[in-house]
């Protein structure tokens, strides 16, 4: 506990100098007049600037008069100077501290704490070290830490406590040191034939307005050298993921962005979903089944996550990275998001998407890319929700480039998921891949006119020295044409 401390008025001569302290303040009372005490604290510090640091008035157990006589007499007060400028008292310690209880604040009561203090923050000998929050159990959502008896699902990696998986286990038998491998009912029901049928559809969709698989490869690889990004709504990435690898290994993307994994912050699943040659960004969700967006990205790339961009609103669901090019104007922001009414409703998405928007705007000034299902039908425009959302891109002078249905039912077609830029001369190829065996969502994809920074493979000779024969080769070398 720190010190008590007790205020002495000083001179004329000390008011101006520059003497700045660190801390909390507290302050402890029991006269009516405490309430002017805490609204003339909150109005010194909001009053404050960089120039003009507050001066916190401190109130000791003694009567203070002076030019403050705004407080009369009180009772106790403790203070730890925060960083503000204190130049017209001095301190002197007490003869004895006041008195104070661990299990109440009667002695000690919190009233202003200011940015940039913590409490109590405690001691940490990794400060670089990330720190993975425990998974949480598939059944009741809570923690499952290292020392629970634990079960992990084969298929998806979920954890479930053992006390939750409704099996018949003797409880006390079972050890708790490393996790006891299972299936889960979800991947038990997921494994049938035709899970995911649905019987009100009872033929195929008419896919005649999409190019055939070879079409596509043959235009992505006349792209080479440009940047060729995809997006897939995937639906449950574990249930397809290798219709997912083998649908990817088609087409050689550089960057393929998702929505709707539905992953968890779970380190065993996040090994199982990744995909050599490339390096995977995820932001999942923690409490509600359903959701999540991931962007995977040539390992050869470089690229920057903008999470300062992510705060800015944090119930959206979106991933940020920054594509340095080779010189500034061929840089490249990339952003994915995903909208579900589960988390925000239409008119809140819509104000921080276009708060996004705004600030962008007057932040970045090189290329903008910004793909997802954002679940707004542009096939659709006399829908309200459209509206808006073509005028906000209209405001900041954005365009949409899929033209193409993006799920297609047997009764229905829509154009969810989209591909949106501040520069459509640079986007040179846009089309649709149908990925049935994956998701009930096709795949847009745009090739972009963006000079970014690749590894480049050099190529170099080299002598074979292991199948060398001396006789062999004095016969090469005696039979060789001299002109």
């Amino acid at each position: 506990m720190a010190d008590s401390y007790e205020m002495e008025s000083m001179d004329e001569s000390y008011k101006h100098s520059d003497k700045y302290f660190e801390g909390l303040i507290y302050c402890t009372y029991r006269q009516e007049s405490s309430y002017r005490i805490t609204k003339s604290l909150i109005s010194t510090a909001n009053s404050a600037t960089d120039s003009h640091p507050a001066r916190i008035v401190v109130i000791t157990h003694s009567h203070w008069g002076g030019n403050h006589n705004l407080f009369f007499k009180y009772k106790q007060c403790l203070l730890i100077i925060t960083n503000t400028s204190y130049s017209s008292c001095k301190f002197k310690r007490l003869k004895r501290p006041l008195p104070y209880y661990n299990n109440s604040n009667a002695t000690h009561r919190l009233l202003l704490i200011i940015a940039g203090v913590e409490q109590n923050p405690g001691p940490n000998s990794k400060p670089n070290e990330v720190q993975r929050k425990a998974p949480r159990c598939s059944a009741c959502e809570k923690p499952v830490a290292k020392n629970h008896k634990r079960f992990v699902c084969e298929v998806c990696h979920d954890f479930t406590h053992a006390r939750c998986s409704n099996t018949a286990i003797n409880l006390k038998l079972f050890c708790s040191s490393s996790p006891k491998t299972w299936t889960c009912q979800k991947c038990l029901f997921t494994a049938l034939l035709f899970w995911n049928a649905n019987i009100s559809e009872t033929s195929i969709p008419d896919c005649d307005s999409f190019a055939t698989q070879d079409e596509h490869s043959l235009v992505l690889q006349a792209k080479s050298d440009q940047l060729r990004i995809m997006h897939l709504n995937t639906q449950s990435m574990m249930s397809t993921f290798d219709e997912f690898i083998l649908t990817i290994n088609q087409f050689p993307f550089d960057i393929i962005t998702l929505s709707e994994t539905w992953l968890k912050d779970n380190p065993y699943l996040l090994d199982y979903v990744s995909i050599p040659g490339y390096v995977n960004i995820f932001r999942n969700r923690d409490h509600i089944r359903g959701g999540g967006v991931g962007i995977y990205c040539r390992d050869h790339i470089n690229f920057k996550r903008r999470q300062d961009i992510e705060k800015l609103q944090p119930d959206m669901e979106h991933i940020w990275l920054e594509i340095p090019g080779r010189n500034k104007n061929s840089k490249l922001l990339l952003g994915v998001m995903y909208r579900s009414e589960r988390i925000l409703s239409k008119q809140s998405w819509l104000d921080g998407f276009e708060s996004i928007l705004s600030y962008l705007s007057t932040q970045w000034d090189g290329l903008l890319l910004i793909t997802g299902d954002m679940n707004v039908d542009l096939l659709n425009s006399s829908s309200p929700l459209t509206k808006q959302y073509l005028e906000i891109l209209d405001m900041h002078n954005l365009q949409q480039m899929v033209t193409k249905p993006t799920r297609i039912t047997a009764t229905s077609q829509t154009l969810i998921d989209h591909f949106i830029t501040n520069h459509p001369n640079r986007i040179t190829h846009t089309d649709v891949i149908h990925c049935p065996l994956v998701s009930d969502h096709s795949a847009p994809y745009v090739c972009v006119n963006a000079r970014v920074t690749r590894f480049l493979p050099r190529y170099k000779y080299i002598r074979d020295e292991r199948t060398y024969t001396e006789a062999a080769f004095a016969e090469d070398f005696r039979n060789i044409p001299i002109l």
